[in-house]
């Protein structure tokens, strides 16, 4: 029984995942796929500079709510078998991964940032908080959403070993620190070779050159 669960967790976690929100405004509203678009990413930022504020906040509700709803149900599943705790932390890894590698899209998903974000809030929002906080506060003194969204989930696996939630619960996070950092490969080289550019303000809005959310 307890197996049945974890895989159907798992199962529909993912595929809510899939439910990108970028790709699927983008060709409900505009007949046009995101990624064929400016820096051919599915990431929100790419998508926001492509159609405007407007349809990116529709997008970025979205995916909040496809992700809430996938870990709702995990912790709703693994309850009937006394784990929903871990039902939680489970279908935030499988959120994160269907909305990072979607199968209906050829793979080709969002950074993860706001999944995984929200999925921590769901999880424990005492750790969501503290994401959310270290994303600010990095963003704030370096302008590098990159570094910010790596630090910032980095907090999670450790945040789940430091209050005890358990060693299992612990590797899952971890996992989703590793989709993360596998997605901003590129950011990490440009990091280390001082070319990944700054975030840039303009009339207090966000204008960023490369992809990170």
């Amino acid at each position: 029984m307890i197996t049945l669960m974890l895989l159907l967790t798992a199962l529909l976690a993912y595929c809510l995942g899939n439910l990108n929100g970028s790709i699927l405004v983008s060709r409900r509203r505009y007949r046009k796929d995101v990624r064929a678009c400016g820096s051919h990413s599915a990431s929100l930022s790419n998508f926001y500079r492509t159609f405007g504020l407007r349809s990116a906040l529709i997008a970025a509700a979205v995916d909040v709510v496809k992700t809430v709803a996938a870990v709702l149900l995990g912790w709703l599943l693994l309850s009937f078998v006394g784990y929903g705790a871990s039902g939680r932390v489970l279908a935030a890894f499988c959120v994160l991964l269907g909305h990072v590698y979607p199968v209906l899209f050829q793979l080709r998903g969002g950074r993860g940032v706001l999944c995984l974000g929200v999925a921590v809030l769901v999880v424990s929002w005492k750790l969501g908080v503290v994401f959310w906080v270290f994303y600010a506060i990095v963003l704030l003194f370096t302008r590098y959403t990159a570094l910010s969204a790596l630090i910032a989930s980095v907090t999670y696996p450790l945040g789940v070993w430091i209050t005890g939630m358990g060693g299992a619960e612990g590797v899952v996070a971890l996992f989703c620190f590793i989709v993360i950092l596998l997605r901003h490969r590129g950011s990490i080289r440009r990091l280390m070779q001082k070319r990944e550019p700054k975030l840039k303000l303009n009339n207090n809005v966000m204008k960023k050159l490369e992809d990170d959310v």
